[in-house]
């Protein structure tokens, strides 16, 4: 019990201990630990483990929009099959109102974009439109959205931080109990 280890790599946790230590205690400690030669992931199952993470994280996410859109439907009398619509691939959500004004828009939306809700909502979705956006697309897609139709296709948008990215876009009609037009959903995914 008395004798002081020579290479702290062999401790179980050595990460979770080392993010404990201030700066200096770490200094102190250096000469413990030595430099290891890996040549694959510590974790062989990684493949299998961070598929599954992953797909927990998506299907968790899944859930949480779910709610608010369900939310969102009886608010605004919607009828919708929001969990079928929900089963396409996507990494971000827009709601908008029939004049194409942004309601709502999941977390996701502000990772892909890196624009806050707080800043979209108000707003119509030009401000992710630039210089290389098609217009010819912009155009179809407010046309199929004012005939009532579903517009899919790829526009070029741009984050935040002026970076241009190929966006994936479904845009669903939602009507209410009336058959009447209230929103638009927008399922997003980068193409990469």
């Amino acid at each position: 019990m008395g004798n002081k280890p020579t290479n702290l790599n062999a401790m179980l946790g050595l990460d979770m201990y080392l993010a404990s230590l201030s700066r200096g205690k770490c200094q102190k400690i250096k000469d413990q630990l030595k430099s290891v030669p890996i040549t694959m992931h510590p974790l062989m199952s990684w493949d299998l483990a961070g598929t599954a993470y992953w797909n927990s994280f998506r299907k968790g996410r899944n859930i949480n929009d779910l709610r608010k859109l369900t939310q969102l439907a009886h608010e605004y009398n919607w009828s919708v099959d929001l969990p079928t619509l929900l089963t396409s691939p996507y990494e971000a959500l827009v709601l908008t109102n029939t004049e194409q004004v942004i309601c709502w828009v999941n977390p996701g939306f502000t990772t892909m974009t890196g624009y806050p809700a707080n800043f979209a909502i108000g707003q119509t979705p030009i401000f992710l439109q630039g210089e290389n956006t098609s217009i010819v697309k912009i155009e179809q897609l407010q046309n199929q959205l004012k005939a009532g139709e579903t517009f899919t296709g790829s526009i070029l948008n741009y984050r935040l931080n002026k970076e241009e990215y190929l966006c994936q876009i479904s845009i669903y009609p939602i009507k209410n109990n009336s058959q009447v037009i209230t929103h638009f959903l927008a399922l997003e995914l980068e193409i990469r």
